[in-house]
């Protein structure tokens, strides 16, 4: 019996809007749309308003237009923009290290559910079982980290996975029978939505043959 541990964490440095499909780890798109944003009121807090020219004095001169404005460098927003910016240069470089030069074709679909044969909950999350198909348990390892990555770039298109859960551990199990993954999660609050995920995928394909590669 063969055991190998994955464990697969979010980089998230700074806060950002909870998702529509539930909780998971910030993409790529995500964090520059939230530096943009943060870009955008950094500039508001600096801009200076127009003013109409007045000479003292003079009573047929315009007059000014109060104003009050502060110019920090290290401003908050400045900051969080960067922290972001920084977020999603790290994510892209996980998802080159992860894939490499892999067919994106051959990253559309969790390895969770190409080599499904079932499972059940445990207290702290899910069993998986996985036919022999899934391959060496180093080569299961790198697609799902590679699947992971494909998810956070903003890539992948794959609505509440439960590999694009913050906080996610795998424990791989293999023999000549096949593979048993154990998932859970750092933050125990999540264990409920991990299984809803992992049972939701599995239903999905219940229906067709799990699929074998080439």
């Amino acid at each position: 019996m063969r055991t190998v541990a994955l464990v697969l964490v979010a980089a998230c440095g700074a806060n950002s809007p909870e998702p529509d499909e539930g909780p998971r780890a910030v993409r790529t798109k995500e964090h520059l749309e939230a530096a943009r944003k943060h870009d955008e009121v950094a500039r508001e807090r600096t801009s200076w308003p127009t003013t109409s020219a007045v000479t003292p004095g003079d009573a047929t001169s315009g007059t000014t237009i109060p104003w009050n404005r502060t110019w920090d460098p290290d401003d908050e927003h400045g900051r969080l923009a960067r922290i972001h910016r920084s977020e999603a240069a790290a994510l892209e470089v996980g998802y080159i290290e992860a894939c490499g030069s892999r067919d994106i074709k051959k990253l559309v679909g969790s390895p969770l559910t190409r080599h499904r044969v079932g499972g059940w909950n445990t207290a702290g999350g899910v069993v998986v079982l996985l036919s022999t198909h899934a391959g060496s348990a180093a080569t299961l390892l790198s697609d799902l980290r590679c699947h992971r990555a494909w998810l956070l770039v903003g890539t992948g298109v794959e609505q509440g996975s439960p590999l694009a859960l913050p906080g996610l551990l795998v424990e791989a199990k293999g023999d000549q029978d096949g593979i048993t993954l154990t998932l859970s999660i750092k933050d125990k609050k999540l264990v409920p939505e991990l299984q809803r995920r992992v049972l939701r995928q599995l239903e999905e394909t219940t229906r067709r043959p799990p699929r074998q590669e080439d």
